[in-house]
């Protein structure tokens, strides 16, 4: 028997970009562990293919699904860098939060004005 919510909703209706949604997101995980075990010249230098799905969402998702992609993104890469429970995250969190707001405005905004 089905999970039925208020409404006659299932679950999967109410985020109707789940499953693309979840496939980038263990596409991020998954490329941010492979990034981890690059070894980093300096330590602050990444490569940064852990965004390339954040990326690819850019024109794939709304603002609303963009941002869940981020957040397990920055939360994800946490837990497998370690730095979780630690300062470096408090700031690697708002940085990733201002910057994709940034391109997704000059994606969505900016490039189609420009464009037409």
């Amino acid at each position: 028997m089905p999970i039925l919510l208020p409404g006659n909703k299932k679950p999967q209706d109410l985020i109707p970009y789940g499953r693309n949604l979840a496939l980038l997101g263990a596409f991020c995980l998954f490329l941010s562990a492979v990034e981890y075990m690059i070894p980093k010249p300096l330590p602050f230098m990444r490569i940064g293919l852990a965004n390339l799905p954040l990326m690819l969402a850019l024109d794939i998702f709304p603002l609303y699904a963009f941002l869940i992609l981020v957040c397990v993104k920055v939360l994800g890469q946490a837990l497998i860098t370690g730095t979780l429970f630690s300062y470096f995250f408090i700031f690697s969190d708002r940085y990733f939060f201002i910057r994709y707001a940034y391109v997704f405005t000059a994606q969505n905004i900016l490039f189609k004005v420009i464009g037409t």
